[in-house]
């Protein structure tokens, strides 16, 4: 569990800091948020999730979290002083470099869920609590896959309590998008046409199994 207990520095390494922002998303979006928590919930679990994808490039090799590889320094790297892997090329190299083609079929919600973050932290945004909801609740999925599959299992056991919260969270999150596709469910007539939505990436199917 993460807790610091000293009040004179402040220390988070990748991994945990990752954690530590998906669980502050968490308790921003439980139960019913209000617009503001929806906000912080949405920037604080992006964040999270890039620290935690930026672990496993971090264990192939330090210089993947550079913007830059050929210009890395280990000086620049231990200060933590340098332009880090931007998010799109992130997920190239876990894809490319570290062979993770697992996450070509989950880059679609990621990205949708990036670009939810960025409306909100560089313009503005105006959208369905079902939509941003369904997204957060699919990006989480990917990432706790991602970390019992590719995250070193030392480290995971290190942190195992946060991750089972936040697996609990998962859970109370896929019933909210579940209940909601009943709902959607029960008024669609069987001429109706199924589409994705271009927001939460979730097709509406009559078909949906309970």
């Amino acid at each position: 569990m993460i807790e610091h207990h000293s009040r004179d520095r402040i220390e988070f390494e990748l991994f945990e800091n990752g954690l530590d922002f998906i669980l502050s998303a968490l308790e921003h979006l439980r139960e019913t948020p209000s617009d503001r928590n929806i906000k912080y919930g949405v920037l604080h679990l992006s964040s999270g999730i890039e620290l935690v994808l930026k672990t496993r490039l971090l264990q192939e090799h330090w210089t993947l979290v550079f913007e830059n590889p050929k210009n890395a320094t280990k000086q620049q790297f231990d200060s933590g002083d340098f332009p880090s892997v931007d998010f799109d090329t992130c997920i190239s190299r876990l894809i490319n470099v570290c062979q993770l083609n697992w996450l070509d079929n989950a880059r679609k919600n990621l990205k949708s869920f990036r670009d939810i973050r960025n409306r909100i932290e560089h313009f503005g945004i105006s959208d369905s609590i079902e939509a941003i909801t369904s997204l957060a609740a699919k990006s989480l999925s990917v990432v706790l896959d991602f970390i019992a599959s590719d995250i070193n299992q030392d480290l995971v056991s290190e942190h195992e309590e946060d991750i089972d919260n936040i697996r609990r969270d998962l859970v109370n999150f896929e019933k909210f998008v579940k209940h909601r596709i009943g709902r959607i469910k029960s008024d669609l007539k069987p001429e109706d046409t199924i589409i994705e939505c271009p927001r939460c990436r979730q097709a509406f199917n009559p078909d949906f199994d309970d």
